[in-house]
């Protein structure tokens, strides 16, 4: 995965290495060493084995960022002591003191090949999405394409991108598929031609009209978007 300049940061943990923890964990080996006590607490309700393995997945991928920026400011900590939690909305936070600022804005994003971790410091915004191409059935694409933007949707690819262009945006303003979709436009789904209406509107206003850039990753199975306030990488 191409890295992101400083600030921002991109991790990915492969499907396969939540897939063997979560076996390990099924066969009696203590998940304490990575999770901390709330989230273990919070892995236990999950009973559906996938959507176990998306969860676990995406904190090995947030973790390991998250060790990196520590490392790079001269601190230490070990998984565990990392917990990384949920705001009412779904956002997820660290939980852990980061001295001088406030802690790194995460956003997390899991598709087949794994889960995708964005993280950036110094009171910036990141928001990620990642989703296997899939050709969406037209009623669908009615529900979160507003009609300034079916122009643009040509192929899979296409819809694809649009979804997580979306997504990013949204997971940046903390506010995940709790509007209307059609609150985030791409006018002809162009990533530069961004509007915002309704109530994605009024929460980039609460934030004080930060500048917004997103940009995408197709490669020939999947689509990463990122959403980015301040400078574009």
């Amino acid at each position: 995965m191409r890295e992101l300049p400083a600030p921002y940061r991109l991790a990915r943990s492969p499907a396969h290495e939540a897939a063997s923890l979560a076996e390990r964990h099924e066969a009696g080996e203590c998940l304490s060493h990575t999770l901390s006590p709330d989230e273990l607490a919070q892995f236990k309700k999950l009973k559906v084995p996938k959507r176990r393995r998306d969860w676990l997945a995406g904190r090995l991928a947030a973790k390991k960022l998250l060790l990196e920026m520590l490392a790079e400011r001269g601190r230490e900590a070990r998984p565990h002591e990392l917990p990384i939690l949920n705001r009412k909305d779904g956002a997820p936070y660290l939980a852990f003191p980061w001295e001088g600022e406030p802690a790194p804005f995460l956003s997390l994003s899991h598709a087949p090949s794994g889960a995708v971790a964005a993280a950036v410091a110094g009171g910036r915004r990141i928001g990620v999405d990642a989703e296997a191409v899939a050709e969406r059935p037209e009623a669908f694409v009615t529900v979160f394409a507003h009609p300034s933007e079916r122009a643009g949707l040509r192929s899979a690819h296409d819809q694809t991108r649009l979804w997580t262009l979306k997504e990013s945006v949204l997971k940046l303003l903390c506010l995940g598929l709790s509007v209307d979709l059609w609150d985030v436009r791409f006018l002809e789904a162009d990533p530069q031609r961004l509007e915002l209406h309704g109530r994605a509107l009024a929460c980039w206003e609460s934030l004080g009209r930060p500048a917004i850039r997103v940009e995408s990753r197709p490669s020939e199975h999947e689509v990463l978007s990122l959403a980015y306030t301040g400078e574009t990488p």
